[in-house]
């Protein structure tokens, strides 16, 4: 695209008749006048392209500036006609000449040329030139004069100038924020898109007048007079960061809360020449941070109550942990004594059932004294009766110390072998026991199931399991028996599908002479199991429920 600019500059050379021709003077053989050397040098020093056409339009003469603008050099360009003179100008200079000749004012245009360092734009103008005329005689014609000065690098400044300005003129009015620029005499210079918002309804052309509309108060609800505003401050060199107002915005003068930040603008010599101040619309944010604030509070608030309350629970769990553990303490104190008193009466019971044979029997080997067979009769049943009271001894004892065995009187015991024994020790006993029910038998025995232990005391206890569960089963049901090792481990586990056991009797189930079935039981059955299992290093574990 071509791109002409004009500026007009009237003027006119006069040529004084007496001056040489130039065809003369530039291509002729007779010696240069020295004022036309001092032309030529004049020519020579400025930073213009000059060229010089007679009336006749022949170029005379011409400067270096001239042949490297237009490519020619001094032969090729000597008496060449104007209108042939520019031919790498990308633009017709014919208007240009032609006005020239008709005496219209002097028209600068901006013309591209095409030179051997590339495109270049040139400034240039084309002066008619005028004889100097005799006294008495009229000013004649005497050619033009072309100047040329080369703007390339002017008007690409100039452009980036501009673009620069535009791209700052639209980041300026995108800034969401209030932009205002003012002079030293407080009158807006600029305001951005989002100022113009402001006040729809009249735009303050003034900080005064910005000052009365805003009317702008300190968040306390203080009056700021004008001179007390940011940018008033920042005028007489103050920069003001952060400060936060509460002013009237909007066309029903609303009130919104403001951050403004203003600061000076100086020349180069360090002279305030004004002052740009910025302000954000901090309303949503501020009443964010009131109600984060409030929330923050009534949160506190909340937490003292609840830590308040929640000592007093602490509190009173405490004391009700408290109470509840000297229940449990007087419970097991009773339940210890209650046990203490069983295990007395039951050792009572023992001991008087095996001291009422031996006083009988006392008795009547006293009688029989002369009768040696009733003597040994009496004695036997005597050595019976202190028997079973030394069994009966050496059981409560065992249950009361439940120490652990010796390494000495153990040997290697096989589980399963002892469970077939103790089925077949009690097998004939099944259907009284199940009341003349049917039980049915599960077997379920590993092989290698062993343990170190006594055979006889695990044989007792695994004999009380069995007898158990046939009392549970009244009417018949299935007994099953496993034996099984895990992890170094060796179990028994022997099932039925009696009555089962409430949650009550299953945690007294190892208690001493406690039993539910009345007279028929001794209490100890189960007891027993626990201290054997309990001295061959093991535990006794119960799962049952009713039903």
């Amino acid at each position: 695209m071509r791109r002409t600019e004009f500026f007009q500059q009237p003027q006119t050379l006069i040529v004084s008749p007496h001056t040489p021709s130039r065809a003369d003077l530039e291509f002729g053989d007779q010696g240069v006048p020295p004022e036309i050397a001092r032309l030529d040098l004049l020519f020579e020093a400025v930073p213009l392209a000059f060229a010089t056409f007679d009336p006749d339009l022949k170029l005379v003469s011409a400067n270096t500036r001239y042949r490297e603008l237009t490519g020619l050099d001094a032969a090729s360009s000597a008496r060449r006609a104007i209108y042939d003179a520019f031919p790498n100008a990308l633009a017709d200079l014919t208007d240009q000449i032609d006005s020239a000749l008709d005496g219209v004012p002097v028209v600068a245009a901006r013309v591209p040329f095409q030179t051997r360092v590339g495109r270049r734009l040139i400034e240039v103008t084309f002066t008619p030139l005028a004889e100097r005329p005799r006294r008495g005689a009229t000013t004649r014609s005497g050619g033009l004069l072309f100047a040329g000065i080369d703007v390339t690098e002017r008007e690409d400044l100039r452009e980036d100038l501009a673009r620069s300005v535009a791209q700052l003129e639209s980041i300026f009015d995108v800034i969401p924020d209030s932009v205002r620029v003012v002079d030293t005499e407080g009158r807006t210079v600029r305001s951005n898109a989002q100022a113009l918002h402001d006040h729809p309804t009249g735009q303050p052309s003034t900080l005064r007048e910005l000052w009365q509309l805003d009317r702008p108060r300190t968040i306390d609800g203080t009056s700021l007079f004008m001179h007390e505003h940011p940018t008033a401050r920042a005028l007489r060199g103050e920069r003001v960061r952060g400060e936060t107002l509460a002013v009237k915005r909007g066309p029903d003068g609303r009130q919104v809360i403001i951050e403004v930040n203003s600061n000076p603008l100086y020349d180069e010599h360090g002279k305030i020449r004004g002052a740009v101040t910025v302000e954000r619309d901090v309303t949503v944010k501020t009443q964010l941070a009131r109600q984060l604030e409030e929330e923050a509070r009534r949160t506190a608030e909340l937490y003292d109550r609840v830590s308040t309350e929640a000592e007093r629970l602490e509190k009173m769990v405490e004391e009700r942990t408290a109470e509840v553990l000297a229940l449990q303490e007087a419970r097991a104190r009773e339940r210890r004594l209650a046990a203490v008193g069983q295990l007395a009466a039951g050792v009572m019971h023992d001991v008087n059932n095996a001291l009422n044979p031996i006083m009988a029997a006392a008795y009547l080997l006293q009688a029989s004294a002369n009768n040696p067979d009733k003597v040994r009769d009496y004695a036997d049943r005597i050595a019976k009766a202190a028997e079973t009271g030394a069994a009966t001894a050496a059981r409560v004892g065992r249950f009361i110390r439940q120490e652990p065995l010796q390494g000495e009187s153990e040997e290697l015991v096989d589980l399963s072998q002892v469970c077939d024994e103790v089925v077949a020790m009690t097998r004939p006993l099944w259907a009284e026991r199940a009341k003349g029910g049917v039980v049915k038998f599960e077997r379920d025995l590993g092989s290698g199931v062993m343990v170190r232990g006594i055979a006889g005391e695990l044989r007792e206890a695994l004999l009380n399991l069995v007898q158990n569960a046939l009392d549970a089963m009244a009417g018949g049901g299935t007994l099953a028996i496993r034996t099984y090792s895990t992890g170094g481990e060796v179990s028994v586990e022997v099932r039925d599908t009696g009555i089962g056991m409430s949650a009550e009797v299953r945690e007294r189930a190892f208690e001493p002479f406690f039993t539910t079935k009345g007279k028929a039981g001794t209490g100890l059955g189960l007891a027993e199991v626990y201290g054997i299992v309990k001295r061959h290093r093991g535990h006794a574990e119960i799962e049952s429920m009713p039903g």
